[in-house]
């Protein structure tokens, strides 16, 4: 039997009939929690949408309810849109959360038409979910038996033109390649149908807003501030640098998960003098999702000493190559000379340092094994290091 709307209609336009029918998909929208309905007529035409009823169905395993923050209607301005957050229902011998969500359009003479090409999307809303608690999941749009139960009388998907009720009720939903997948049974609106979304929609990522690290009687304080954190935020690991290229993870910090979407956290990295004689250390934070995504923070330096110039090299002992890491307050021009082990110069260089961490990669390959002494001079400061080279 056709379902009909259960809710007060506008003023109509007399009721006409129309060649045309109509489907409906719905898709995610990319690094957001929302979704897009659109719409699909079998051939070209223009009307007024007087009514429409958009079921959607999240699994319950999804977490706690996700609310619905606004029914987005810019693509379709004449369209106004109210949600109900309609009784839990069993789909396919899963339990979903259900919304339906009522369009009324203006129909008066005045209105613009709106303008639909066969075999062509038009989105007519885009649904918003609220970032907290956190959403990850697939979402369907649905037409259940009879509209739903006597308590959900609306679960279904309806769309009137000028006051007709135009939707294809064999085949009520179309789906977008890799975007989403349909179910049409056939039986209109005595039957299951539904599009679901291929990808799950989520919450935006959770984002550094500070990150802040400073030396504190010899250990290295790091502080960080972030935005739209959710449930779905796990934990964070804390790695550290002797290079700024290479890093390792050394703290593991736990999400707070306390129901705010701003959170702020610090923690210690003791006796930082006893793992280099250089003095210069590197930060950043690793944020992981529950579902594996990860995102990085910027990195922040520690200098334990209110020296200018900090030089770090790697391997040490070498076979060919050494890496410099060079950090310095101010753009410099910089000399690098090599020493053997006697006290002979045997090479020098002239080196162009910016502000920051400089990386400079050094050819040793032609000197014999033995112990050189690089020493590194700018307008301010010296700086000398030893290397260990093992081979020829």
């Amino acid at each position: 039997m056709k379902k009909y709307f259960h809710f007060p209609l506008l003023l109509l336009l007399p009721s006409v009939i129309f060649a045309q029918t109509f489907q409906a998909s719905i898709q995610p929208v990319d690094s957001a929690a929302a979704i897009t309905i659109t719409l699909q007529s079998s051939a070209n035409c223009s009307g007024k949408i007087s009514n429409v009823t958009i079921t959607l169905a999240i699994p319950v395993s999804a977490g706690s309810r996700p609310q619905i923050d606004k029914v987005d209607n810019s693509a379709n301005p004449l369209i106004s849109y109210t949600i109900y957050n309609a009784t839990n229902q069993s789909i396919g011998g899963t339990m979903h959360y259900i919304y339906t969500i009522l369009g009324t359009g203006d129909v008066v003479p005045t209105a613009s038409l709106l303008q639909f090409s066969a075999n062509t999307a038009t989105v007519i809303a885009r649904v918003n979910f609220k970032s907290f608690p956190a959403i990850f999941s697939q979402v369907k749009m649905v037409n259940l038996p009879n509209g739903g139960t006597d308590i959900n009388p609306n679960a279904f998907f309806g769309l009137s033109l000028d006051g007709a009720d135009i939707v294809n009720e064999s085949a009520m939903f179309y789906s977008l390649p890799s975007i989403s997948s349909i179910a049409n049974d056939g039986n209109g609106y005595s039957g299951i149908s539904y599009v679901q979304t291929i990808q799950a929609i989520e919450t935006p990522p959770a984002k550094f807003i500070g990150l802040s690290a400073v030396a504190n009687n010899g250990n290295g304080k790091i502080s960080w501030q972030m935005e739209n954190e959710s449930s779905n935020t796990d934990h964070y690991e804390i790695e550290r640098s002797l290079n700024s290229i290479d890093f390792t993870k050394i703290i593991t910090v736990g999400a707070k998960n306390n129901g705010n979407s701003s959170n702020s956290y610090d923690t210690t990295d003791f006796n930082l003098s006893t793992i280099s004689s250089a003095g210069l250390f590197y930060y950043r934070i690793k944020e992981i999702d529950k579902n594996g995504k990860i995102i990085y923070s910027e990195t922040r330096k520690i200098r334990l000493t209110g020296k200018a110039l900090a030089i770090l090299a790697y391997p040490n002992p070498i076979n060919h190559f050494v890496n410099l890491t060079i950090d310095i307050e101010e753009d410099a021009s910089g000399m690098l000379t090599i020493y053997d082990a006697a006290g002979k110069k045997i090479q020098l260089m002239q080196l162009q340092l910016l502000k920051g961490a400089n990386t400079k990669k050094i050819n040793m390959a032609n000197l014999a094994a033995g112990s050189y002494l690089l020493q590194l001079t700018t307008p301010k400061e010296n700086k000398v290091i030893r290397i260990i080279k093992l081979t020829n």
